[in-house]
């Protein structure tokens, strides 16, 4: 059940986002979901949803999930849609997780 302090955090954090975007279109904010009690998957359910609320068109968010040979990890860049160099960023980030990926097989 969501409470009003729920509702207070997400729209706080929301809109330091949408700020910091704003002011910086050039900066990315890249987050991953804490694993150390096994909720990261719940906590990045959350962030999407809070994402999708904030409808602001000039900002994407791109997900991706890091498979550990004992756990998933998640995680996220956000970026602002006229980042010069956002097909690059986004292209790195999704090399980033598979070759992560990869490596954490072979152990």
């Amino acid at each position: 059940m969501k409470t009003p302090f729920d509702t207070r955090v997400r729209i706080t954090i929301s809109n330091i986002i949408i700020d910091y975007l704003s002011a910086q279109p050039e900066k990315i904010l890249f987050f991953v979901c804490d694993s150390a009690d096994t909720r990261q998957k719940g906590r990045m359910r959350i962030f999407e949803q809070w994402y999708n609320y904030l409808k602001v068109d000039y900002i994407e968010k791109y997900n991706e999930s890091i498979q550990a040979a004992d756990m998933d990890i998640y995680c996220s860049i956000i970026l602002h849609t006229n980042n010069s160099l956002k097909n690059h960023i986004i292209s790195s980030f999704r090399n980033l997780s598979h070759t992560t990926s990869e490596k954490l097989k072979s152990y």
